[in-house]
């Protein structure tokens, strides 16, 4: 055996070696990924840092693994050329395909900064998707600042392009069931009924509600809750 042929043998050893080793963490992304869903549509806890821990032990699976992946011949391809070439042309193919799949892959980037500083300088580049989610909890006090973010975000969207806010749905059917409360209320109840609230965010947002339907026995309920609904979609801080 060469002295080439023995390095090449180290070298595979090391990375099934390593392969098999950082394999485990496709366990543990499958458990965190259980432990964020359960926070998040059970709690409405959000925890930015065990989210984007399954990132990183996805990029270290990829980029760990994929010598693993040439050594064991197990990247995905699709077989047309392949396994009709000769050992000289698949060694190229093995080569060269893995470079060209990355250069013509899709880019995907996460922003690690003050979010409405990224977004309120001048796009420098168009997405065709933009995922916010820089809140902790489900509140609907953080609707103005969440529409503040979307507004902003639109900047960087190319033709086509959408915003996905992440339990955006969900806030905004929080602040409904809060109007529904208070437009259920005889008028002369509601101001008291508002003071209850220790945030004054809540009563900051509610207070508008009040001011449009004063005085008012609500008949239609749909119709002042879709009032309501697009003057909190509108509202930005």
């Amino acid at each position: 055996m060469s002295g080439l042929e023995r390095i090449a043998r180290a070298i595979d050893l090391m990375n099934d070696w390593i392969g098999r080793s950082l394999a485990w963490l496709t366990l543990g992304m499958v458990l965190v990924t259980f432990v964020v869903v359960l926070l998040r549509y059970v709690f409405g806890i959000g925890w930015t840092i065990l989210q984007e821990s399954i990132v990183y032990m996805h990029a270290i699976v990829f980029m760990g693994c994929a010598g693993f992946a040439l050594v064991h011949n197990g990247h995905v391809r699709c077989d047309i050329f392949y396994s009709v070439a000769s050992p000289r042309g698949k060694a190229v193919i093995d080569i060269v395909g893995p470079m060209l799949r990355r250069a013509l892959s899709i880019p995907f980037e996460i922003v690690h900064a003050n979010v409405e500083d990224f977004l309120s300088t001048e796009p420098a580049i168009l997405y065709d998707t933009i995922f916010l989610d820089t809140w902790d909890t489900l509140d609907a006090k953080y609707l103005p600042h969440v529409n503040r973010l979307r507004d902003l975000a639109l900047r960087h969207l190319a033709p086509e392009g959408r915003v996905l806010l992440w339990g955006y749905r969900w806030m905004v059917r929080l602040f409904e069931d809060a109007c529904r409360q208070l437009l259920n209320l005889p008028p002369d109840k509601r101001e008291i009924w508002l003071a209850q609230f220790s945030q004054p965010e809540a009563t900051a947002l509610l207070q508008p509600i009040v001011a449009k339907f004063v005085g008012e026995k609500i008949e239609d309920m749909d119709a002042a809750l879709a009032w309501s609904r697009a003057y909190i979609v509108a509202r930005v801080t």
